[in-house]
């Protein structure tokens, strides 16, 4: 027998029951707590990215960053350090878009973020903006070639997805990289 037939077996004779016991409880949970819109309306969609654009406005700092893979947040002393020190400030700039100033207190990048439907946004980096957080001493100086990578290949270049997790969390999942959380500052 192949181990993928058994492992089948074992995960619908064993764990399946428990997994639907719950389920429209989980349900429930992750449509509170990700503020999900499932609706097929253009309207209602506008109007749902709209709001999730004025909920994300504000000052956040990675909290993945800061807790590595463990599951407990940072202390606060530390949080509160890093809301004075290395930030991502939303702005919206529209009903549909905003800029996020990312990096540490006197060095920072802009990227704009327009959305592009869901919870996808199209992120593109300033350039000039990028070059002086990343090469401070001589921004003027980077090569063609490692200019288009970041702007083309960076972190926050091209699809990004924003999942709020309630008031105080949000999930940043850019493409090609794992996914980032994080905290608001309060």
């Amino acid at each position: 027998m192949k181990p993928a037939i058994i492992l089948a077996f074992l995960l619908t004779t064993f764990f399946a029951p428990q997994a639907r016991a719950d389920l429209a409880g989980d349900y429930a949970a992750l449509h509170q707590t990700l503020r999900l819109d499932l609706s097929a309306d253009p309207e209602q969609q506008y109007l749902a990215t709209e709001q999730r654009i004025r909920d994300m406005a504000g000052r956040w700092i990675p909290v993945s960053v800061l807790a590595g893979n463990s599951p407990v947040p940072p202390p606060p002393e530390l949080l509160r350090k890093a809301c004075e020190n290395f930030t991502m400030d939303i702005v919206p700039t529209s009903q549909l878009g905003f800029t996020a100033l990312l990096g540490i207190a006197d060095s920072r990048n802009a990227i704009r973020f327009q959305a592009a439907g869901g919870m996808d946004y199209f992120a593109l980096p300033d350039e000039p903006s990028l070059r002086a957080r990343l090469f401070r001493n001589s921004p003027d100086t980077v090569k063609p070639s490692i200019a288009w990578s970041m702007v083309a290949h960076g972190h926050y270049a091209g699809t990004v997805m924003l999942i709020p997790a309630g008031a105080n969390l949000l999930i940043v999942k850019p493409e090609r990289v794992q996914p980032e959380v994080w905290g608001r500052c309060g």
